[in-house]
């Protein structure tokens, strides 16, 4: 045991130091109904990209083998990379339960109200129905009790309004990030928030983590994973305690090693499996751990890394690194991003340009035009259908994200597109990747929308033209005439009158169209009606009150 852990603390301290250097079809679209918000991935043919991408030059790659095998030198360790895994279709349904009022402030107006958010995912395939009855069962466990506390919640808030005609905020809302879905593993995170006048925050409150065998819904425990738990806790001490020279890929400073060392021992940490890492909750956030530097310690059981689908993401770790073997050789690939910082000694934590490594090589990046204002960023390798591309997010001042993406061939990497969506949620399928952006509708709104990445040639395609919008409340200034819409199918049933102080909820909008969704609301959400009308800023100023616009 000590000399294993002598080895591997070598390795790791080695492993940090020279981290840059080598070792010698058809996109979805979700379907939106009205009725019970839900949205549903279904296949029709391939759509054209999106406005919001550029052209390019670049040629297309042919299709990557479906039966690609990498099998790293058995000699120091057993990691395998293949690609034989079938992808899990994945259902999202988001939902949102609401109701509100407009509060006179002492010179603006703002809606005060409670509010119920999640978003579920479901594996659509009938080929893993136990799967299916434990991610059921997990969710009853979950939401049982955020359903209760919106209904007390609510409760209070009418019972208060009707009393006193004031009522304080609550929101119940629970996401789920999913970091692998395959024949294998579907791996994801509960994110729940609750708040409320008189809830208690430690008896029904944080994170979740559930890892599932895909075969038969078992929960994959900790200690199925790392089989040796001290040489794992010493490799990742020495991990952690690397700082890149530019931290722009996740800070760890909020990050208690020791504690979390001593979580691992016990079994109690939280954790997701991805194709090529753990990741750890710490400091609220999950971090990334890279498994194949331990190869050759055993102490992690491999068979759960390496095997992917045909199509898939990897993310950079918080060292701005990527271990994978991108030309299918058979000898893993080192990628590394680094920050050159800004020759402007006036503004501390700027950015003149990004490096990228491959192998110790410097690879020419261009065009390289850098917003110098980088306060976060993420990476990713994204392996998709007609070629290997690099996703390159940068968030900079006001949360505004510039993505640039690169296709790899060869060993030479060459621009294809810059997009500015801010991504989500991790990318793991570049088939559906997850956005959210703040823009202005009915005051500034937080709109979800999906981007593909198959059949795109490297320019992320919308999947469609509906930006989805939850728990954005505003009220009726006045009594509103307004287009009424079938709630099932979408369809105009003809002008209705929404009377004055009426609060409403943005359900989505209509890029196409430039039209905006909208659901009243009432204490009996039976009596709720959909509505659509242009997105036309001055008459929504004069019509609606209780808006916030960013800015």
């Amino acid at each position: 045991m000590k000399k294993q852990i002598a080895a591997l603390l070598t390795f790791a301290m080695v492993l940090t130091l020279a981290s840059c250097s080598k070792n010698d079809k058809k996109t979805k679209s979700p379907r939106f109904s009205l009725a019970n918000l839900e949205i549903t991935e279904t296949t029709p043919e391939t759509s054209e990209s999106s406005e919001t991408t550029i052209e390019t030059t670049t040629e297309p790659t042919s299709e990557t083998s479906e039966t690609a095998v990498t099998t790293i030198d058995p000699t120091v360790g057993s990691f395998t990379i293949d690609h034989s895994l079938e992808k899990l279709d994945m259902e999202n349904t988001p939902f949102s339960t609401c109701y509100g009022y407009c509060k006179q402030l002492e010179d603006f107006e703002l809606m005060f109200f409670v509010q119920e958010y999640g978003d579920l995912y479901f594996a659509k395939s009938e080929e893993f129905p136990e799967l299916d009855l434990s991610v059921f069962e997990i969710y009853d466990s979950i939401f049982t009790p955020l359903d209760e506390a919106y209904e007390r919640e609510f409760n209070r808030f009418i019972e208060d309004l009707h009393s006193t005609g004031d009522a304080d905020p609550s929101i119940c809302t629970s996401e789920i990030e999913v970091y692998r879905a395959d024949s294998q593993i579907y791996s994801f995170v509960i994110d729940e928030y609750i708040t409320g006048k008189d809830y208690n925050p430690e008896n029904h409150y944080g994170y979740y983590a559930y890892n599932l065998r895909s075969s038969d819904g078992s929960l994959i425990e900790l200690s199925d994973v790392i089989i040796d738990t001290e040489a794992f806790c010493t490799f990742l001490s020495v991990y952690l305690a690397y700082t890149p020279q530019n931290p722009v890929f996740g800070k760890t400073e909020d990050i208690n090693i020791d504690e979390l060392t001593e979580e691992i021992r016990s079994g109690k940490a939280l954790f997701a499996l991805s194709y090529d890492s753990i990741y750890f909750f710490q400091g609220s956030r999950f971090f990334k751990v890279p498994v194949y530097p331990l190869t050759f310690s055993e102490c992690i059981d491999m068979t759960y890394f390496g095997s992917t689908p045909e199509y898939y993401a990897l993310k950079f770790d918080y060292t701005g690194a990527l271990d994978w073997d991108i030309d299918n050789d058979g000898i893993m690939d080192s990628l590394c991003l680094s920050y050159v910082p800004s020759s402007d000694e006036g503004y501390e934590g700027t950015f003149e340009k990004i490096l990228l490594y491959l192998n110790g090589t410097e690879l020419t990046i261009t065009p390289n035009d850098l917003d110098p204002y980088v306060f976060d960023a993420s990476a990713y390798l994204i392996q998709a259908d007609d070629g290997l591309y690099l996703l390159i997010s940068n968030i900079g001042m006001d949360s505004y994200t510039t993505d640039y993406i690169y296709r790899i061939e060869n060993n030479q990497v060459t621009y294809v597109t810059e997009v500015n969506a801010s991504i989500d949620k991790i990318i793991y399928d570049p088939e559906y990747i997850e956005c959210r952006d703040y823009y202005d509708l009915i005051g500034s709104t937080s709109l979800h929308y999906y981007f593909t990445m198959l059949g795109t040639q490297g320019k992320p395609a919308l999947i469609d033209n509906f930006f989805y919008s939850y728990g954005y409340l505003a009220a009726t200034s006045k009594d509103l005439q307004a287009d009424k819409v079938d709630a099932e199918t979408g369809e105009s049933i003809g002008l209705a009158t929404i009377p004055a102080n009426t609060p409403i909820e943005t359900v989505f909008y209509d890029s196409d169209a430039d039209v905006i969704y909208f659901q009243t609301l009432h204490e009996n959400s039976s009596e709720n009606e959909f509505f659509v009308i242009p997105n036309d800023h001055d008459m929504i100023v004069e019509n609606f009150k209780g808006m916030v616009f960013a800015g």
